[in-house]
């Protein structure tokens, strides 16, 4: 038998330190994200978010948002591990979501969360799953300062999203033609609605959606297709039994049925929660 000697021993001695430390720079070297600079920014941001020192939060945020070693989600899958590449996706994620908290508490309106949002979009450009997080945000927060073309085009865009489930297409397409009702575009709402109330199965906003129907038929003066809409409403939507009534009592106002109308406010009394406005159409009826 031809035992190891000492020389031989010593030899394999430094091919294991010698592959050890390959491995060891493998490791470090296969993602910069996950201890890197870019890794110890983004936990000193969180931790900052987390204290509740939003200056602080915001500024390390931004500056590994920034970060070249923070790589984009789009561009993350190029090099590295998957398991390093969502890491660096959701952190980027919880960057922008933070971002945009922070500067809604910041005051001087919304422009830095228009910004932060804006930005979210751009650079997850490839991600449907993250943009149909910030885009239905996006328009939220146009809508709140008023600018509703604006928030169409970017529900225009989550409404055409590859794979979005049939219930949140619904939601984008009611609040597209939310949106256009408001900037006066009737026929381009009632066609979304229309797109709304085709998908199938049912989503849970077709009751919504026909209620924007009949209210953009009462501002067409179309009273007679808003009390048919309606109609159908008071039916089939217990939860705002109320209000549709109060809706379709108004709508036969307009087509000349005083009388119906009439008996569906004496109906109201007991119930809706306006008495005011049930007690001035109970006392000028027909006005």
């Amino acid at each position: 038998m031809n035992l190891p000697g000492p020389g031989s021993e010593k030899g394999a001695a430094r091919r294991l330190f010698a592959l050890a430390a390959l491995l060891l720079a493998l490791c470090c070297g296969c993602s910069r994200e996950n201890g890197g600079p870019a890794a110890s920014t983004f936990n000193q941001a969180r931790e900052a978010y987390l204290a509740g020192d939003f200056a602080r939060g915001r500024q390390l945020y931004g500056a590994y948002l920034k970060s070249g070693q923070a790589s984009s989600a789009s561009s993350a899958g190029s090099a590295g591990s998957a398991g390093s590449t969502e890491r660096t996706a959701a952190n980027r994620e919880e960057a922008f979501r933070r971002l945009a908290l922070i500067s809604g508490l910041s005051g001087g309106g919304q422009a830095g969360t228009v910004e932060v949002l804006e930005a979210a979009i751009g650079d997850f450009a490839e991600d449907r799953e993250k943009l149909a997080v910030f885009m239905p945000e996006l328009a939220r927060v146009l809508e709140s300062e008023r600018k509703f073309a604006q928030a169409a085009e970017i529900l225009a865009r989550y409404a055409e999203l590859d794979g979005l489930p049939p219930a949140d297409r619904a939601g984008g397409l009611l609040g597209l033609a939310k949106d256009y009702r408001r900037l006066k575009k009737l026929p381009q709402a009632k066609q979304t609605l229309a797109r709304c109330l085709a998908i199938t199965p049912p989503t849970g906003r077709e009751n919504a959606c026909n209620a924007e129907l009949a209210l953009i038929a009462g501002m067409e003066n179309n009273w007679a297709e808003a009390a048919k809409v309606l109609e159908k409403l008071v039916a089939a939507d217990q939860r705002q039994v109320a209000e549709n009534l109060f809706d379709l009592a108004e709508a036969y106002e307009n087509i000349d049925r005083k009388n119906d109308a009439q008996r569906i406010y004496k109906e109201l009394l007991p119930s809706y929660p306006n008495r005011i406005a049930l007690a001035v159409r109970l006392d000028q009826p027909g006005r």
